[in-house]
């Protein structure tokens, strides 16, 4: 009877184990000890690692020049809770993403000129990942903490905290951020160059110019890009120089969000054919507690300033919760 007990348990042991590697995604993953210029591809390019699809690290990668680590998909790059690091000079990366459907979760990067950059064909996974104190030039979009170039790529439960200029640009199109973390950003918490971007259930606070932005400049250049983008579910609040929310394209929408006590205007639009809806913004223009009156308002419609007649409005203003305005067609 204990014998048949004792093997009733190891069955059951096996098959734990066995579900718990299927959980974690670590059936066929390889565990490697990450050197500074690594290239993760479907032919590993050193020679004391195999063929792996899945590459889990041992150890940080630190202090790195050029790139970092560039991982090409479909690759899977685990980092294992450990950080990758460059040694700050100008051009460096910490991870470049490259190819179709790649992932790379599970860590840091740091000290980079771009922490992660997104390039390709897109369709990539950055998961658990975050971004701290990546320093680029503020007028260089190849720089800051999340840079997505590429189309269709999913950023989910990341961190962009300390970054410059910005925590995460979306250059691409179809890329979509959630249940991610901005904050004390230099310049931008999140900017959205690109089309038909998502940004939902995400705190962008305290960064420290714009907390979300909707922009169609690259680099000073007027581009035929920034619209059909969705912000829903976020907070953009407490941001120390200007706005939470500025949107500056055509045919975007914001809904189900707060900019609340922002340095000048909760959300600040500049643009046409936008839909700003169910949306709360209370106890901005903060400039005045400094004797400072900048004109700030909770929610502000440039675009619509002196129209009398809602019918004449060029955005859509529905259900915001608000106390200030500087506009008939806000509502």
């Amino acid at each position: 009877m204990i014998k048949k007990a004792v093997f009733a348990l190891t069955i059951i042991l096996a098959v734990l184990s066995i579900h718990a590697c299927d959980d974690e995604g670590s059936g066929g993953a390889e565990r490697v000890d990450l050197r500074c210029g690594d290239v993760v591809t479907a032919s590993w390019v050193r020679s004391d690692a195999s063929n792996s699809r899945k590459i889990v690290a041992t150890d940080d990668v630190v202090n790195c020049s050029g790139t970092a680590v560039t991982l090409e998909g479909p690759e899977t790059l685990d980092l294992n809770g450990h950080t990758i690091s460059c040694d700050g000079s100008a051009g460096t990366v910490g991870i470049h993403v490259t190819g179709i459907g790649a992932t790379v979760k599970n860590g840091t990067v740091q000290n980079c000129e771009a922490g992660v950059l997104a390039e390709g064909d897109g369709m990539h996974t950055i998961k658990n990942l975050e971004a701290i104190e990546n320093f680029g030039e503020k007028d260089i979009v190849l720089s800051g903490g999340f840079v997505v170039l590429s189309d269709n790529n999913t950023l989910r439960n990341v961190k962009a905290n300390g970054n410059h200029p910005v925590g995460i640009q979306l250059v691409g199109d179809g890329n979509v951020v959630t249940n991610s973390e901005v904050s004390e950003n230099d310049h931008m918490g999140i900017v959205l160059f690109g089309n038909s971007n998502e940004v939902s259930e995400t705190q962008a606070n305290n960064n420290n110019y714009v907390n979300i932005a909707i922009v169609n400049v690259i680099n000073n250049e007027l581009v035929d890009a920034g619209k059909n983008n969705i912000i829903s579910n976020v907070t953009a609040n407490h941001n120390n120089l200007s706005h939470g929310i500025y949107i500056g394209a055509n045919f975007n929408s914001v809904s189900g969000s707060e900019a609340s006590n922002n340095e000048i205007s909760g959300i600040r639009v500049d643009s046409t054919d936008n839909n700003i809806i169910s949306n709360t913004a209370l106890g901005n223009n903060k400039s005045v507690e400094s004797g400072f009156n900048r004109g700030g308002t909770d929610l502000a419609d440039i675009a619509d300033t002196g129209v009398n007649n809602l019918e004449d409005c060029a955005n859509t203003w529905q259900g915001n919760d608000f106390n200030t305005s500087d506009s008939l067609c806000i509502q």
